[in-house]
């Protein structure tokens, strides 16, 4: 000891030597005292993390000049002890930065309490639309009549006529209207051109929403035949 307190170099070597102890000594004592004592409270954790947060800054800035000397030193040093020692200091200055680097890594990283809160949709389950009623009636005329347009007669509460049909002579629905995807308001009164339809004495509708036709109606000539029933 006697023969490296005459170095010059070993009063740097040494306040090197207490400046990672200190450092050291600081970095280990916030996890001691949360472990000993429990969570710091949220209303102190910020006065406290900032109290010590210029104490080793400073001690990080001086570290990064001594580590520098200690490279000059090592390099022009042949002395077997001095080159134990500087290495000794440098490791505990890699200790020190690789403590310092995983604290903020721990207390830059959003905690499972701070997560957002995803909503799956089988904690908030889409409510299923009413399916809509589908009115299927069938009107009678009191004689044969060969239609050249149909008018549908609904009230207030109308629907969307999506489907329309003539029975022939031969006992067949023909199909006069469909409409697979209604679209805007439906009204009281719907005019339905079919021309080429066959001879009937009966009309079948089909009709989405509302209440049902109250009565059906066959155009030709310009003269209006109305049902007389329907199912």
């Amino acid at each position: 000891m006697s023969i490296l307190s005459k170095n010059p170099l070993f009063p740097a070597v040494l306040l090197t030597a207490v400046i990672c102890g200190a450092a050291i000594f600081l970095i280990g004592m916030p996890g001691e005292a949360i472990g000993d004592s429990g969570p710091v409270p949220a209303a102190v954790e910020p006065a406290y993390a900032s109290g010590d947060e210029s104490l080793i800054q400073d001690l990080i800035d001086r570290i990064e000049r001594l580590e520098g000397e200690l490279n000059r030193v090592q390099n022009s040093s042949q002395e077997p002890q001095m080159m134990a020692m500087l290495e000794g200091f440098k490791s505990e200055i890699e200790e020190f930065r690789e403590n310092q680097s995983s604290q903020k890594t721990s207390m830059e990283s959003p905690s499972a309490d701070d997560s957002p809160v995803v909503s799956t949709e089988a904690e908030f389950p889409v409510e299923d639309s009413m399916s809509t009623v589908i009115h299927e009636q069938v009107f009678s005329f009191e004689s044969l009549v060969v239609p050249e347009a149909l008018v549908l007669i609904q009230g207030s509460d109308a629907g969307h006529p999506i489907f329309v049909e003539v029975l022939d002579r031969h006992g067949n629905w023909v199909e006069v209207y469909t409409e697979n995807s209604p679209s805007g308001q439906p009204t009281s009164e719907t005019w339905i051109e079919c021309p080429g339809a066959p001879m009937t004495e009966s009309v079948r509708v089909f009709v989405e929403g509302g209440s049902g036709v109250e009565a059906v109606a066959a155009e030709n000539d310009e003269s209006l035949y109305w049902s007389s029933f329907s199912d």
